[in-house]
């Protein structure tokens, strides 16, 4: 799958916040956000009151550098 598709499934699983599956909370420095899985990328976002706001989009062996 491209990774325009795959962005594009997280955004629309990312709606349905706080009823998704496979996201996870963050440690240390950033620990007020989330991250989820898709395939070997990570997206990571923070969620404030309703609003979702997509920080950083990469691959995994370099996503937390």
């Amino acid at each position: 799958m491209h990774l325009n598709a795959q962005v594009q499934k997280i955004i629309e699983r990312l709606i349905e916040w706080p009823r998704v599956s496979g996201a996870k909370r963050l440690r240390g420095d950033l620990k007020e956000r989330y991250r989820i899985r898709m395939g070997d990328h990570r997206v990571q976002f923070i969620v404030d009151s309703d609003l979702i706001t997509i920080e950083k989009i990469g691959k995994r062996d370099k996503f937390y550098d």
